[in-house]
């Protein structure tokens, strides 16, 4: 279901949307603010209460995004630099940069997300997402492995194997609708698995 909650100006709206759903993805109570910049261009903020996708054995909590120069068309929506806010205590900051852009016709989603601070370190990832299958590639510096791979594993199944020590490493994911591919290289201080 889809109601107006407020009009304040012809340029400015606030939707709404309740629950959404896709294949293999549920959002619940969804907002979504948009306001004109100028032809082909808004400022968009979309809250969602609680975020189901398949990748996930668990849902994300409290996601607001907020992009002020929006870009979108038939073909694309896209934004250059948002912020997003996630909640459950999951990140050591709970607001990073992102950009994105999603190929509409096509479902591609090429997304850049900027310094996650995360068990005592900073997590830069790209992901890229096509009907196909998907790919992430993160860069974690200074990081504990051992509490990112306890924070990943609360959300995603990892292939049996522990890892201690801090350092710098760069991962991997693929998979389709669950983590199918692992690599692994970096350095690392007092590493042990």
């Amino acid at each position: 279901s889809c109601s107006i909650a407020k009009v304040s100006a012809i340029d400015n709206l606030t939707l709404q949307l309740g629950s959404i759903a896709g294949t293999g993805w549920q959002a619940e109570e969804v907002a979504v603010q948009w306001q004109w910049v100028s032809d082909q261009k808004m400022a968009l903020t979309l809250e969602v209460a609680t975020l189901t996708l398949p990748t996930l054995k668990k849902p994300l909590q409290k996601l607001r995004v907020q992009c002020t120069q929006t870009e979108y068309s038939t073909e694309q929506i896209a934004c250059p630099r948002a912020k997003l806010q996630l909640g459950g205590e999951v990140l050591d900051k709970p607001t990073f940069e992102l950009s994105f852009t999603y190929l509409v016709k096509q479902q591609n989603l090429a997304l850049r997300i900027n310094e996650i601070a995360v068990a005592g370190g900073k997590i830069t990832s790209q992901v890229k997402s096509v009907p196909a299958g998907w790919q992430a590639d993160m860069q974690l510096n200074n990081v504990d492995f051992e509490k990112v791979l306890s924070t990943l594993g609360t959300f995603m199944e990892l292939p049996g194997f522990s890892l201690g020590g801090n350092g710098t490493l760069k991962v991997t994911l693929s998979g389709k609708t669950s983590l199918a591919q692992v690599n692994l290289e970096g350095e690392a201080t007092g590493l042990k698995y």
